[in-house]
């Protein structure tokens, strides 16, 4: 049997065609930049702040992107509480069945 690889990039891809095929109000964070051709961390930037951001239905949802094999860091686990003790919801997204069961 052949196993096919899906990326943290794949997920976001179509994580995001989907989000604005439903017309779903979000923000996709990018904590780096490139300067000389090379990437760097933004300066004075969050840590642990979830991929994407949205706003469905008075619902405010952070979802955190991994592969099959992704894991949270320390930063994103303390986020993901931060956000689930002041009243919004925080999910890890490794495929587009979980992201039907947030937004459907």
């Amino acid at each position: 049997m052949i196993k096919i690889s899906i990326t943290e990039n794949d997920i976001k891809k179509n994580v995001i065609q989907y989000l604005l095929a439903r017309h779903i109000v979000f923000t996709r964070h990018n904590p780096t930049c490139i300067s000389g051709g090379k990437l760097h961390p933004v300066p004075h930037y969050e840590r642990g702040v979830s991929d994407i951001i949205t706003l469905y239905k008075g619902r405010y949802i952070e979802l955190e992107l991994k592969a099959d094999k992704g894991v949270q860091s320390a930063f994103q686990h303390l986020r993901e509480q931060n956000v689930k003790a002041n009243g919004g919801e925080y999910y890890l997204v490794r495929s587009l069945d979980d992201l039907y069961a947030i937004y459907n």
